[in-house]
């Protein structure tokens, strides 16, 4: 909770420039995970940045944190939801692919390195969810023992 809400104040002024409401509701116990702050924050800046840029008119982005089990194994989930129109059907199992990009400014790396980034701290991030009614991207890293 404490590396998204500093990441929240990074990128505070852009979203409310954007006419992005963002809405947190910190967990209710501490999660725990053995991982590199300004790894976590470059990961969570660039979901959210993708989040707003979804959003050329505004909406709105939920950030959820929560804890799953898999294999007996304990992990904390983040899950990153917008209200932008969806991710392409015809890219959307190939967005963490790298120098794919659904903009023309874009360069393609930011999942690709996200994605890299979470699997060096035995993580993961998926696509949760995608409509024209917005996307949720879901940060999964498994919780200090």
């Amino acid at each position: 909770a404490d590396i998204i809400e500093d990441t929240i104040v990074l990128i505070r002024l852009k979203l409310a420039q954007s006419k992005i409401h963002l809405r947190f509701a910190p967990p209710g116990r501490a999660l725990v995970v053995d991982a590199h702050k300004g790894q976590l924050q470059q990961v969570l800046l660039n979901l959210l940045i993708n989040a707003t840029q979804a959003m050329p008119d505004g909406g709105s982005i939920t950030l959820s944190a929560g804890t799953e089990e898999r294999n007996g194994v304990q992990f904390a989930t983040i899950d990153i939801t917008d209200t932008g129109g969806g991710i392409p059907e015809t890219i959307r199992d190939r967005i963490f692919d790298s120098f794919l990009s659904g903009r023309p400014d874009g360069t393609g790396l930011g999942l690709a390195i996200a994605k890299r980034i979470l699997l060096s701290h035995h993580g993961d991030i998926t696509l949760a969810a995608t409509s024209p009614a917005g996307t949720t991207m879901r940060i999964t890293l498994p919780l200090a023992k």
